[in-house]
């Protein structure tokens, strides 16, 4: 038996097709039982007599028992780019286990333009490409993420209850008197960004998911299992929102004053990509609400984890959030542009 105990008959045509060549014979190659996905190289020998080694990226699609396959199929039919996907078979369980292009590396330079425009190229690609009725079904839930700090982050935040919010302020020690005001103006926020026009996001854009294929020469984006319709810059927000930016990315993005230009044009650079993608322009005004939005947003949200965040994240969520909360108290929620901290 093979990779992942699936049958030669299932592995043969898949590297086959990887490695370019007719191919005579597919040696086994496998990976440690307590792994789901890693780069596997085949012995190989071609039909002339040669011998070769074809390199895969194999993955199990264990995560909720939901097929991968049909996700790269879709994007890569809209020209986003992405690792070749050779193949896709089942093992003996019924999951899918999929066949990909090997990367050359993950993550990107943060200390370089290039590359930064690279990954903001890849977002509005990504987040512009079009959803039809046959890929509607195979998409998930949207799950707000929230970054707090350089390093911190929480995936899939939960949707809260106004009573999940009154709970969370009550033990921030939010009084009664003020609780309605605030409540309200959480929900306010929340409901702001269910009213974000729509986008396909990846909704774990993080460096360990994207790459590179050859040398450097193009980026890519793969374990694409959680993708969703949802707030169509949420996936690029973590990455475009200054405050929450660590001391590092700070400093190279305001080498020259905090009036330098290079901030202004990695955003400039995503309206100017995500219009070309998507067909239709976005001032750089709606882009920087629509971010706020979404930061704010999800910072209120995670304050109901803050006893399972640490005590110095949750003070610092608190330090921010609950004097926002008590400005927009009294905030007519039907204004379009809000003026956050720090914006």
């Amino acid at each position: 038996m093979g990779v992942f105990g699936l049958s030669a008959a299932q592995v043969f045509p898949i590297v086959e097709a990887a490695a370019g060549t007719p191919l005579s014979a597919v040696g086994d190659a496998s990976l440690p039982d307590s792994e789901d996905k890693g780069l596997v190289t085949f012995p190989c020998i071609t039909q002339s007599g040669n011998p070769v080694d074809v390199p895969l990226f194999v993955k199990r699609c264990v995560w909720e028992g939901r097929p991968e396959s049909i996700h790269y199929r879709h994007l890569t039919s809209h020209g986003v780019p992405m690792p070749r996907l050779y193949g896709a078979v089942r093992d003996t369980a019924g999951i899918e286990v999929i066949f990909l292009e090997p990367v050359t590396a993950t993550g990107f330079n943060r200390k370089s333009d290039r590359e930064w425009r690279a990954l903001l190229t890849l977002m509005a690609q990504f987040t512009a490409c079009s959803v039809d009725a046959q890929y509607l079904p195979h998409l998930r839930r949207y799950e707000p993420v929230v970054r707090l700090g350089e390093n911190g982050w929480i995936l899939g935040l939960p949707s809260p209850t106004d009573a999940d919010m009154a709970t969370a302020l009550k033990t921030c020690g939010v009084t009664e008197e003020r609780m309605s005001g605030y409540v309200a103006a959480a929900r306010a926020l929340f409901n702001r960004v269910a009213a974000h026009p729509r986008g396909l996001l990846h909704q774990d854009f993080l460096p360990n998911n994207f790459g590179w294929r050859g040398e450097r020469s193009e980026m890519v984006v793969f374990d694409v299992h959680k993708n969703a319709l949802g707030p169509r810059f949420a996936d690029v927000a973590p990455y475009l929102y200054l405050s929450d930016w660590g001391e590092e990315m700070r400093a190279f993005l305001l080498e020259g004053g905090p009036d330098d230009s290079r901030i202004t044009s990695l955003f400039r650079h995503f309206l100017d990509e995500y219009g070309r993608f998507a067909g239709a322009a976005v001032s750089y005004s709606e882009l920087h609400q629509e971010i706020a939005d979404l930061v704010w947003a999800n910072k209120t949200a995670s304050l109901v984890l803050r006893e399972d965040i640490g005590k110095a994240a949750s003070a610092n969520l608190e330090s921010e959030v609950l004097p926002l909360l008590e400005r927009l108290s009294g905030w007519k929620y039907g204004s379009h542009y809000v003026r956050y901290p720090g914006t």
